[in-house]
This record gives structure tokens, C-alpha cells and sequence, in this order.
């Protein structure tokens, strides 16, 4: 089981693998933007909202416990909303999650909003290797950057994967 910590971590050494520079973390405890980096050739930031497949907190109930099905609708739903809240000004915005059959549920019944909003998605495996899935379009250099893909729309079924 991952925690959110765990995500950002593994999403932090994929990013810095990949040109990026990590510019702030901010973890479950704390207020603010789970990851922010810029890319060390373009100059571009991105901000990342992560989330966990299970409480961080030891004395929560649900500490080495999957999250159930309502709790995961509303941790995609969170990580869509400040993830959302993100796009614009000249910034990339993506989700990092647990890459299990319930978020990846959640996640494909936004897939049309997603890509309307450019957002990417980090999926993360139990051994820690990051997978990027998404659209960021409308600059194909900026994707190559990304992690290898070279065109400027990126299908669902192209990803690339680091073990982070």
C-alpha cells in the first residue's frame, strides 16, 4: 500500500530523470501544491497533485487498508479539482495516483475532461515505477521533453515508464 509520500517520492526521481528540477514537495501534513518542478530546458513548470491508496496516519483505521470505493471516487475527485484549479498560466497540471483497478475506475470515467484540460497522469505501481499517461499538447518539443514521446497529442495507450 502507498501512501501519499510514498507517490510523491516516486513521482519526485521519475521527474528528476527526466530534465526536472523539484522545486517544492509539500507532504499529507502540509497546505499546498504536492509537487512543483521546472524543466530544466524549457524552463516550463509543472504542479502536481498526488495522492495516496492508503492512510498515512498510524493511528487512522484505514492505515495499511485499502481505501474503499467512495473514499478513491473522492480522492480523484480532490486531485482532478486542484489539479483543474492549476491549469493556466503557462503552467502544466497533473494527478499522481496508485496505479490500481479502482483509481484507474475513476480516472478513465474523466478521461474526456482530462484531456480537454490537458491534465497528465502519474501512475504509480506497487514496486514504485512511475508510468505517464496524458495529453499535453500543442507543443511536441515540450513532450519529448516530457519523458520520450514525440508527438503532440499523446493516445491513452502511449506511456512511458521509469522505475522510479
Amino acid at each position: 500500500m502507498l501512501t501519499e509520500s510514498e507517490i510523491i517520492a516516486a513521482v519526485c526521481r521519475y521527474l528528476r530523470r527526466n530534465g526536472w528540477t523539484v522545486v517544492s514537495i509539500c507532504n499529507e501534513l502540509q497546505r499546498g501544491d504536492d509537487i512543483v518542478a521546472e524543466h530544466r530546458g524549457s524552463g516550463r513548470t509543472v504542479v502536481v497533485e498526488a495522492k495516496g491508496e492508503t492512510s498515512s496516519k498510524a493511528s487512522s483505521r484505514r492505515h495499511g487498508q485499502p481505501f474503499n470505493s467512495a473514499q478513491v471516487s473522492s480522492h480523484v475527485s480532490r486531485a482532478f479539482y486542484r489539479a483543474a484549479q492549476s491549469v493556466g498560466s503557462n503552467r502544466l497540471s497533473a494527478m499522481a495516483l496508485p496505479r490500481t483497478a479502482p483509481h484507474i475506475d475513476r480516472v478513465r470515467r474523466i478521461d474526456l475532461a482530462l484531456r480537454q484540460l490537458n491534465l497528465e497522469v502519474f501512475w504509480v505501481d506497487p514496486q514504485r515505477r512511475v508510468t505517464r499517461e496524458g495529453i499535453w499538447q500543442g507543443n511536441s518539443k515540450w513532450i519529448r521533453n516530457m519523458g520520450g514521446v514525440g508527438s503532440a497529442k499523446i493516445p491513452r495507450h502511449a506511456l512511458t515508464s521509469v522505475r522510479a
